[in-house]
């Protein structure tokens, strides 16, 4: 797994990947953790060339749709609870593998009669800082995923072309 970055002739980003979240596209370069880091912070100031670094004025670069649902592909998704409020509100993760086991229980408490897996009450879930939040009951679960999953999706329809419109980086769950 790696960090790579695409950039136009000028060496302006044109796209952030991370192989932990998606394959990177032909062409992508190869960056380090420290580089990949820089340029997400300042993706309109910096250049990447020749392996190094650079800056660039603000005012010369806009990033593309897909450029920015990228980023915020990278950045989680902010979800507030109306019936929980703070116990698990938190900004959540949004890659392959956490996405991945989401499903997981969601399709396990589907086929538990709308119960969590292992007669157990509760479920606890990470945000992106590794704090656990604790899910009181299994349809707040599925909410919460629900949520996720949409967010996810309509980024992905950004960076595949399909919208253009970024989708709110908030949720509010029941």
């Amino acid at each position: 797994m790696g960090k790579f970055v695409t950039v136009d002739g000028s060496g302006r980003p044109t796209g952030f990947y991370d192989s932990a979240i998606s394959a990177p596209p032909a062409g992508a370069e190869p960056i380090t953790a420290a580089q990949y880091n820089a340029l997400l912070a300042a993706p309109t100031t910096t250049t990447f060339l020749a392996g190094a670094i650079g800056a660039v004025a603000a005012s010369a670069y806009t990033p593309s749709a897909a450029m920015q649902a990228q980023l915020a592909m990278g950045a989680g998704l902010a979800v507030t609870s109306t019936a929980n409020a703070g116990a698990l509100d938190g900004t959540y993760a949004l890659d392959t593998t956490t996405m991945a086991l989401m499903a997981d229980l969601a399709a396990l408490i589907t086929r538990n009669s709308g119960a969590f897996p292992g007669g157990v009450s509760t479920w606890s879930w990470p945000d992106v800082s590794g704090a656990l939040h604790v899910f009181p009951s299994a349809t707040e679960f599925l909410a919460f995923q629900a949520a996720m999953a949409q967010y996810r999706l309509s980024l992905m329809a950004v960076i595949w072309g399909v919208a253009t419109t970024l989708p709110t980086a908030a949720a509010t769950i029941p």
